[in-house]
């Protein structure tokens, strides 16, 4: 603060208040300044706004920042190539999400939270999540087991469309034989022995 003060011809009060606001900024704003008896704000630019005009509040500001500027600059650039590829990889699967979506017949509830979808559309985003990252292996436990006869017919109906379609492994545990009659390879748990089942 006193090499601040002594650069900028300052009072060092008015410097220290300033780094004290930098150093507020820069720790997320974990420095606070009590408004009124049981309020408190964040520190940021209460110390500068309360401060009488014609003191080079301005030329203190700017050199008090300018160390976490040229830091933010530095990490930036630093960062940039992942960045785009992070920003790059988040676009591709938003892009995925959304097809999947559209196949499933539920593009129109993109903005929908979980309590707005039904059972039967919440376990059709659960599909299209499971294949949204292109699993090799696919695992479903009773994908059908909370729904009624003709949804779960429709579900299972696009698992395999889209297991076939992404030539994925699916294996899956279930109790109707109906469903275990689409797989091309079955398993029967019979006294604790797993065998093929005929």
């Amino acid at each position: 603060a006193e090499a601040l003060a002594k650069a900028t011809e300052t009072p060092p009060e008015l410097a220290a208040g300033m780094v004290l606001v930098t150093c507020a900024t820069a720790t997320a704003r974990t420095l606070r300044v009590m408004v009124k008896p049981e309020y408190f704000e964040p520190c940021n630019l209460w110390v500068v706004v309360a401060l009488p005009p014609g003191n080079r509040k301005s030329a203190v500001q700017s050199a008090a920042t300018s160390p976490l500027l040229d830091w933010e600059h530095d990490q930036a650039e630093i960062l940039e190539a992942e960045i785009i590829r992070i920003t790059s990889e988040r676009k591709t699967m938003e892009a995925r999400a959304k097809e999947l979506l559209k196949s499933l017949g539920l593009e129109q509830r993109w903005d929908h939270r979980p309590a707005q979808l039904s059972g039967g559309e919440q376990q059709r985003v659960a599909i299209a999540r499971a294949f949204s990252v292109e699993p090799r292996i696919l695992f479903a436990d009773e994908p059908t087991g909370n729904l009624d006869q003709h949804t779960g017919a429709r579900i299972i109906e696009q698992l395999f469309a889209l297991n076939r379609a992404h030539n994925t492994t699916l294996v899956m545990v279930t109790h109707d034989y109906a469903l275990a009659g689409h797989c091309t390879l079955r398993f029967e748990l019979e006294a604790g022995r797993l065998m093929e089942a005929a």
